[in-house]
C-alpha cells in the first residue's frame, strides 16, 4: 500500500494533463470518437488506436477536461507498476516484488508520460502485463494457457505503436526462459508455449486487419502507412526525425556524457531515466558474477529471471541503436529520449534481479559484510531516488514553462473572444481548454490558413507564444512572417491586450 501511494502522489505532485509533441493529434482523434465521429486514420500517429480510443471514454463521460484525459494513461501505468512487482515476486520472492514496485513508482520517465496522452508509458504498462502473464503461465501447468493472453498484451502494445521487432522478441524470450530454465520443460513444449504466445500477438494482428478491410477494403493499411512514412531513408529525412546514434547511449547512460564534458546536471533527455539504466547494468553485471561464481544460490526460478532480465534489458536498446525501422529496408530508428521509456521496465527488472542475485549470494557471509552490503544498498537506493526526483523535477518544470505561457495568454483573453488567430501549435491548447465538448465555442485559425494580413478581421492574434519565434529561427516561422509582416508590424487597429514577454495578445477591432 505504501508503494502505491508513492506511486499516487508521484503523479499527482508531477501532474501534465494535456501535452505538446505528438499527444494533441491523440487528444483530437480521442474527442473525434467520443462525438461518434471517427473513421480510419491514413497517418502513422492516427493508426496508434491502442494510445487514443481509451481515452475516448473518459472524455464521452465527464467531457473535456485534462483529468479526462490522464485516465488511461494512469491505468496503464497502475498495470505496469503491478506487473512489475508481480513478475519480480514469481521469479525472485515477495521483497524483490516490493524493491520493483518501489523503482517503477519512482522511476521519472514513467512519473512524466503517466499522465499525459502519447503511447511511451502506455506500452510499458502493457508490455510489462504481458511479460507478467508469460511468468505466471508457467507457475502452475493449468496456467499454460496464459501464455496466449501474454501474447494478446504484446498485441495491445501493437496497436498503441508498432514496434513489433523491439518488444515481441522479448515477450517471446520470457516465455522460453520460464519454460526451458524454470520449468526444464523439452524443447517441443517450448515451441508450443511461444506458439501461443504468437497466436496471442496474431489473433489481434488479424483483427486489426479485419477492421481496415471491412471499413476500407484494405487488410494490410497499416503495413502500407508506415512504410511510406518510414519505408526509406529519404521519408524520415523529409520528416525531420532524429537518427543521431548518440542519442540513446548519451540519454540513458548519463556518465558517459560526463567522461567527455565532465560532471554536470542531468539534461532535458537524461531527466525521464536518471540513473535507472546504470543501475541495471551494473546489477546485471553483479548478478552475472553471482550466477558464475555461487550458481548454488540461484534457484531455477531466479536463473530464468536472470536471463530474462538481460534479454529484457539488453535487446531493445540493441535493436534501438543498430536496428532498422522498415522490413523492406534498412532504415536507422527514430531516436529520441522518451522512446526509451518503453524499455524503463526491463531496466527495473534488471535491477531487481541482479540485486536479488547479490542478496542471496550475501547471505553465505558474515554478519559484518552482510551489514556492509546493506549499508552500500540503502546509500545507493538514497542516490538513486536523489536522482528520480531531480530527474523528473527537470522534465516538469521544462514542460510547465512552456504550458505556463498558454495558461498566462488563456488568463488574459477577453470572456467574449470567438476567435484566435495563432501558429497551429499554439491553438490546439486553446481549442481544447475553451470549446466543449462537441461544439465549437471559440474558433481557432492558423497563420496558415491566412494568405494576407487584410483576412486578419476580428478576434485575437498571439505572436511569440512559442520558442520558434526567438530569432525568427524557425523555417515555418519565417514564411508566416513574410507572408503576415502585421505579425511583427501590427497596424493601428490592433491593440495590445497583453504583453507577457516575449508572448504578445493583439485585440482586432475592425
Amino acid at each position: 500500500m505504501a508503494i502505491l501511494i508513492v506511486w499516487f502522489a508521484a503523479r499527482v505532485v508531477y501532474w501534465n494533463g494535456y501535452y505538446v509533441e505528438d499527444s494533441p493529434g491523440y487528444v483530437s482523434d480521442a474527442i473525434w470518437a467520443a462525438i461518434g465521429d471517427y473513421h480510419v486514420r491514413d497517418h502513422v500517429n492516427g493508426l496508434n488506436v491502442g494510445t487514443y480510443l481509451p481515452v475516448a471514454v473518459p472524455l464521452w463521460l465527464f467531457g473535456k477536461s485534462e483529468i479526462a484525459l490522464s485516465v488511461w494513461p494512469m491505468t496503464c501505468s497502475l498495470i505496469g507498476l503491478l506487473s512489475l512487482a508481480g513478475t519480480s515476486a514469481v521469479l525472485f520472492g515477495r521483497w524483490s516484488g516490493l524493491f520493483a514496485g518501489l523503482l517503477y513508482a519512482t522511476y521519472p520517465g514513467d512519473v512524466f508520460f503517466s499522465t499525459v496522452v502519447m503511447p511511451d508509458a502506455l506500452q510499458a504498462g502493457w508490455l510489462s502485463f504481458s511479460i507478467f502473464l508469460a511468468a505466471l503461465a508457467h507457475t502452475q501447468p493449468r496456467y499454460r494457457k496464459l501464455a496466449a493472453a501474454a501474447g494478446a498484451a504484446m498485441g495491445i502494445c501493437h496497436l498503441m505503436r508498432a514496434n513489433d521487432p523491439v518488444l515481441v522478441p522479448i515477450g517471446l524470450g520470457a516465455v522460453a526462459a520460464c519454460s526451458r530454465l524454470w520449468r526444464h520443460e523439452p524443447i517441443a513444449t517450448t515451441l508450443r508455449s511461444c506458439a501461443l504466445f504468437a497466436a496471442g500477438v496474431g489473433a489481434i494482428y488479424i483483427g486489426e486487419g479485419l477492421v481496415y478491410w471491412l471499413t476500407i477494403g484494405d487488410f494490410l493499411h497499416r503495413f502500407h502507412v508506415v512504410g511510406g512514412h518510414y519505408g526509406s531513408a529519404a521519408s524520415i529525412a523529409q520528416a525531420g526525425l532524429n537518427v543521431d546514434p548518440r542519442t540513446i547511449p548519451f540519454s540513458i547512460f548519463p556518465p558517459v556524457l560526463w567522461w567527455q564534458q565532465g560532471l554536470q546536471p542531468l539534461n532535458q533527455d537524461q531527466a525521464y531515466h536518471a540513473l535507472q539504466f546504470c543501475w541495471a547494468l551494473l546489477a546485471l553485471i553483479a548478478g552475472s558474477l553471482v550466477l558464475a561464481l555461487a550458481r548454488r544460490v540461484v534457484d531455477a526460478a531466479a536463473c530464468a529471471g536472470i536471463a530474462l532480465a538481460a534479454a529484457w534489458f539488453a535487446w531493445p536498446l540493441l535493436y534501438h541503436q543498430f536496428g532498422s525501422q522498415s522490413v523492406t529496408a534498412y532504415v536507422p530508428m527514430h531516436r529520441l529520449s522518451r522512446h526509451l521509456v518503453v524499455y524503463a521496465p526491463g531496466a527495473v527488472f534488471a535491477t531487481v534481479a541482479g540485486c536479488a542475485l547479490v542478496a542471496r549470494a550475501g547471505r553465505s557471509v558474515s554478519t559484518t559484510v552482510q551489514a556492509s552490503l546493506a549499508a552500500i544498498g540503502c546509500a545507493l537506493l538514497a542516490i538513486h531516488l536523489t536522482f528520480n526526483q531531480q530527474g523528473v523535477s527537470i522534465a516538469h518544470q521544462a514542460y510547465q514553462q512552456i504550458k505556463g505561457t498558454y495558461q498566462r495568454i488563456r488568463d488574459e483573453l477577453p470572456a467574449d473572444v470567438r476567435t484566435i488567430t495563432a501558429d497551429p501549435g499554439d491553438l490546439c491548447f486553446f481549442e481544447f481548454w475553451l470549446s466543449p465538448l462537441g461544439r465549437e465555442a471559440v474558433r481557432v485559425v492558423p497563420f496558415a490558413n491566412v494568405a494576407g494580413c487584410s483576412e486578419v478581421r476580428d478576434g485575437v492574434v498571439l505572436t511569440f507564444s512559442n520558442p520558434g519565434w526567438q530569432g525568427g529561427q524557425a523555417p515555418i516561422i519565417r514564411e508566416t512572417v513574410a507572408r503576415l509582416p502585421c505579425l511583427l508590424d501590427p497596424p493601428k487597429d490592433w491593440r495590445l491586450l497583453y504583453d507577457g514577454y516575449p508572448e504578445k495578445v493583439y485585440l482586432v477591432a475592425r
